[in-house]
C-alpha cells in the first residue's frame, strides 16, 4: 500500500490508548480502530482509539471528534507531525516502506 495514493495506514490502537474504551461502531462508519487520521483545524495527526458510532470517534491526540473533522492522514503529514507512527514496530498495514 502506498499512503501517497490515499491508502489508509493502520497501527495497533492498543499502544495509544490509556483505558479500555467501549466501542459501538455503526455500519458505514468511515474509520475503524487504529486508523491514522488528520484533523485540519488543529493540524494534528491522531490514532482512532474509540468508535462511538454515528460518525463519532476518539483519538489519542485530540479527543472526541466528528467524522466531518477528519481525513485519512497523508504520508507527509505523518512524517511531519507523528514520525514515530512510521516505525516498523507500530504499524499494522499501509506503511510505505514495509508493505
Amino acid at each position: 500500500m502506498n499512503l501517497k495514493n490515499g491508502k489508509a495506514m493502520k497501527v495497533n490502537h492498543n499502544k495509544y490508548r490509556l483505558f479500555e474504551y467501549d466501542n459501538n461502531p455503526s455500519e458505514g462508519d468511515r474509520f475503524i480502530l487504529g486508523d491514522v487520521v488528520y484533523k485540519k483545524s488543529s493540524n494534528e495527526v491522531g490514532v482512532i482509539i474509540q468508535c462511538h458510532g454515528r460518525d463519532e470517534y476518539r483519538t489519542d491526540q485530540f479527543g472526541n471528534c466528528c467524522e466531518s473533522e477528519l481525513k485519512r492522514a497523508r504520508l507527509s503529514q505523518i512524517e511531519a507531525l507523528r514520525p514515530r507512527l512510521l516505525l516498523p514496530n507500530d504499524f499494522i498495514k499501509g506503511h510505505p516502506k514495509y508493505s
